[in-house]
C-alpha cells in the first residue's frame, strides 16, 4: 500500500528525489530489455544509450560532448541494464543521498553528485567503452566522501560502521577480481578516488560549505 507520509520524508532530500524519479523513468525502456527481452514503444533501450550516453555506442571519441552536448558528461548516471542493477543502485541512493542532505545540504549534495558523476564516467569511458550506465560511480562517491569526512572531521556529525565501510569494500574488490562480473569497475574506483579527495578537502578547507552556504535549494525542503 503507498504510504504518502514515507514520501513526505523527502521533502527535506528533493535533489535524491528527483535522482531517483530520473533514473528509473529513464531505465524503464533499457531495464525491459536487458531484464524481460522487451523493447518498449516509442522510445527504446537502444535509443536511451544514444540519448543519454557519453557518446554514441561503440565510438571512442567525445564529438557530442566537443559539439557542445557537455550533459552527456552526467546523464549515464541515469542508464541502468537490468532489475536488481536498478534496484541495488536505488536503494543505496535513497539511504546516502538523503543522508549526505539531511547532514549537509542539497548544494552540497548536487557538487558530490556532478564531480563523482563526470570522473566515474569518464574513467569508464577512457579505459573501457561507451557501452555503460549506473549510478554506482556516484554510489562509491558518496561512500568515499562521507568515509573521509567521518575520519578526518570531528565535527562531522555522520558515522558510518567499519562493518558497512568493509562490507562496501570486499563488494569493490569482488567486482575487480571478477567474482562479480559486468560490472563498471573503472567508474567505481575513479568514483570512490574522487569522492574521498572531496570529503579530504572538505574536511581539511570546508571548500564545499564555504562555496555553498547559500543553500538556494534548500528553499524547495521548506
Amino acid at each position: 500500500m503507498f504510504d504518502i507520509k514515507y514520501l513526505q520524508t523527502f521533502r527535506r532530500a528533493p535533489v535524491t528525489l528527483f535522482l531517483l524519479i530520473t533514473s528509473i523513468v529513464i531505465s524503464i525502456p533499457t531495464v525491459f530489455r536487458e531484464t524481460f527481452g522487451v523493447v518498449t514503444p516509442f522510445v527504446s533501450g537502444a535509443d536511451i544509450q544514444y540519448l543519454f550516453g557519453i557518446t554514441t555506442p561503440f565510438s571512442r571519441s567525445l564529438s557530442e560532448v566537443a559539439d557542445g552536448e557537455i550533459y552527456r558528461l552526467f546523464t549515464p548516471m541515469f542508464i541502468h541494464f537490468g532489475l536488481i542493477h536498478i534496484v541495488f543502485n536505488m536503494l543505496c541512493l535513497k539511504d546516502l543521498g538523503r543522508l549526505i542532505e539531511y547532514r549537509l545540504n542539497s548544494n552540497i549534495l548536487v557538487a558530490i553528485v556532478l564531480i563523482t558523476g563526470v570522473c566515474s564516467n569518464l574513467a569508464q569511458f577512457v579505459f573501457v567503452s561507451a557501452g555503460f550506465g549506473g549510478m554506482s560511480g556516484v554510489i562509491f562517491g558518496f561512500i568515499g566522501y562521507l568515509w573521509v569526512q567521518q575520519k578526518y572531521n570531528p565535527n562531522f556529525g555522520v558515522f558510518i560502521p567499519k562493518e558497512s565501510f568493509t562490507l562496501v569494500m570486499v563488494w569493490f574488490f569482488a567486482c575487480i577480481i571478477g567474482i562479480i562480473p559486468y560490472v563498471a569497475n573503472h567508474a567505481h574506483a575513479a568514483g570512490l578516488i574522487s569522492g574521498g579527495i572531496l570529503g579530504l578537502i572538505d574536511a581539511r578547507y570546508d571548500i564545499l560549505s564555504r562555496l555553498f552556504n547559500i543553500n538556494l535549494l534548500n528553499r524547495l525542503k521548506n
